[in-house]
């Protein structure tokens, strides 16, 4: 093209030096002919310079070029050519925005495109609907000014988009979303906002149907549980046929009872973001209770477990929940570990945060089951689990810990050589400081002096258990079926120490500790210890229980020893707040 361009400004050349040659023939001024030829040639190819240079400048992108002779007729023709071409390539394109558009506009999540600095650029109708956006109004504003939430401002800022991020909906509170932003272009963000309402509230049911069913088996478990103690102490006089029996239910009833526990805890897990308590907890000294607990699980089995802990490393938690998730690392690793296998337990810090890893050297477990083991129930081998009575749960509890305290749970193991478990948690909740040694107050129950106890149950077969078990520990029992009952009672006879269940007819339990607690205040009486008993272990019931004059709190299903427990730290905690002498039989 280039030469064709070439051959003809030459043969126009040409012509025109030949025009002006005989111009100059005819007049005999040569030079002047000449200088006239170019001249008007020039002003004719400004002239042209300048229609393409309005017509550049056109207020009508559309508008065709001018038309023109020569060499500019080409370029003109060549530019309306180029025009046309741009014109059917916008045309699809347009098509394939349009329809592009026209699809996110029927979705239902929210689409929303952000520039490098997360301003908004464009975003579907689905948007308004679940962020409360506005057109145009809301365009090359900051996403960070229309979606206030701390939460949302750290997610974006991080940077690190590998989860999504659930959040209440600016516009409905009631309104469950997922956000997830994916990086595209130059820096942009593509943001998708999905309502998972629906999927929230069949997790709440979940969630909430685990703990309400766990928490209705509790008290059927504790009669049975109770009848089975009360038998077995008196084993003498029962058929050795029947012993063995008797032995097995009260097994499986105490494997029953670790499931429930289990459940309840994962259930406050689950609905928890933070620790229950913020005090700081002694980890190595509880590390080595948890293997002394570990030992004696082991027993015959002879299994070499050793403790590398540091004593100065410490946490703000709740000891409680400590204990059941490091416990269940620990127990796993005794359960899964041959006879006389080695189980090594280390913890120790660092800048990152705290460290606990359970390495053993037991059977081991296949690469395809790793990602799967922190799921609830979750079995490598479910005739193995069951000779073991693992629940399937404790793996579960022990990620959700470390996930409330800003951690997770890596598991590496090879068959037939060991699995080493490492729990990690933020340095927000670790703290550096010598453990101090506090003097723990008892109050001597068991096999001391004679207590007058006061038992308030509705149920009559655990009342009638309970009373029992007192008597077994030569303490007299006097019985209430509700609370209304137990508050007359208070009020004509002292007692050493109440036994109450919460949920009752007539008047409940906390009811009633009001009120004994408000006689006690008007006649200026001693604080009698108060020991709760209940199946709810939620922090909320707790606490409410606690500010209505509870000592202490005994989650059922209960056992003798687990109460008698309970009735030392009730008298304990009664004694420390009235500053008396604690209660004792020495």
């Amino acid at each position: 093209m280039n030469q064709d361009w070439q051959g003809a400004l030459v043969r126009r050349l040409l012509l025109l030096l030949g025009g002006c040659l005989l111009l100059g023939l005819i007049s005999g001024e040569y030079a002047w002919a000449l200088v006239l030829g170019l001249s008007g040639y020039l002003i004719w190819t400004l002239r042209q310079l300048l229609r393409l240079q309005r017509w550049l400048h056109r207020s009508d992108p559309d508008e065709p070029p001018p038309d023109s002779a020569g060499i500019w007729g080409d370029v003109f023709d060549n530019l309306y050519q180029l025009q046309r071409r741009d014109l059917r390539l916008r045309g699809e394109l347009q098509g394939i925005i349009d329809r592009a558009q026209g699809s996110t506009a029927a979705l239902k999540d929210a689409v929303i495109m952000l520039d490098s600095d997360g301003n908004l650029e464009w975003w579907n109708p689905a948007a308004n609907r679940l962020l409360g956006l506005k057109k145009p109004q809301d365009a090359g504003h900051p996403i960070g000014n229309l979606v206030r939430h701390p939460a949302f401002k750290e997610y974006f800022d991080s940077g690190n988009y590998d989860q999504p991020l659930e959040l209440a909906s600016p516009v409905d509170d009631r309104i469950r979303l997922q956000f997830n932003i994916t990086r595209y272009g130059n820096r942009e963000h593509l943001l998708l906002v999905r309502d998972v309402t629906r999927l929230h509230q069949l997790e709440q049911m979940r969630k909430d149907f685990v703990a309400n069913v766990s928490h209705e088996l509790r008290t059927p478990l504790t009669v049975i549980a109770g009848y089975l103690e009360t038998l077995l102490e008196h084993a003498e006089g029962v058929n050795p046929r029947w012993l063995r029996a008797l032995q097995q239910m009260n097994q499986q009833a105490g494997r029953m009872q670790h499931l429930l526990n289990d459940l309840l805890l994962l259930a406050r897990l689950e609905t928890s973001s933070r620790p229950t308590d913020n005090q700081p907890v002694a980890v190595g000294l509880l590390l080595q209770s948890i293997i002394s607990d570990a030992r004696a699980l082991s027993g015959a089995r002879a299994h070499l477990i050793s403790l590398d802990a540091d004593p100065q490393l410490q946490l703000k938690g709740s000891e409680t929940e400590l204990r059941s998730a490091f416990s269940n690392l620990v127990f796993n690793a005794v359960k899964y570990t041959p006879d006389g296998g080695t189980i090594h337990v280390r913890w120790w810090g660092d800048e990152a945060g705290a460290h606990l890893s359970v390495e053993d050297s037991g059977i081991g477990i296949e690469q395809k089951h790793l990602p799967r083991l922190t799921e609830r129930f979750y079995r490598v081998d479910s005739s193995r689990a069951s000779s073991t009575g693992g629940t399937g749960l404790g793996l579960t509890i022990a990620r959700r810990m470390a996930n409330i305290m800003g951690g997770d749970i890596t598991v590496t193991s090879k068959l037939a050589e060991g699995s080493c478990f490492t729990l990690e948690i933020e340095a927000e909740v670790v703290e550096w400081a010598k453990p101090v040694a506090v003097a723990e107050v008892h109050a001597e129950i068991e096999g001391g002096e004679s207590l007058r106890v006061l038992v308030v149950e509705d149920h009559p077969v655990n009342r009638m258990i309970l009373e029992a078990w007192m008597s077994s520990a030569s303490h007299v029992t006097s019985t209430a079926e509700n609370g209304q009952v137990a508050v007359d009672i208070a009020k004509d006879q002292p007692f050493d120490l109440i036994i109450m269940d919460v949920n009752m007819p007539v008047m409940d339990g906390l009811d009633a500790m009001r009120r004994i607690r408000a006689d006690e205040a008007r006649l200026g009486a001693e604080r009698t210890p108060i020991v709760m008993l209940t199946a709810n272990t939620t922090e909320v019931h707790h606490l409410k229980a606690v500010q209505a004059g509870a000592d202490h709190l005994v989650s059922k299903p209960v056992t003798l020893d687990i109460l008698l427990q309970g009735m030392e730290q009730g008298a304990a905690a009664a004694a420390e707040w009235s500053g008396e002498p604690v209660l004792s039989a020495a």
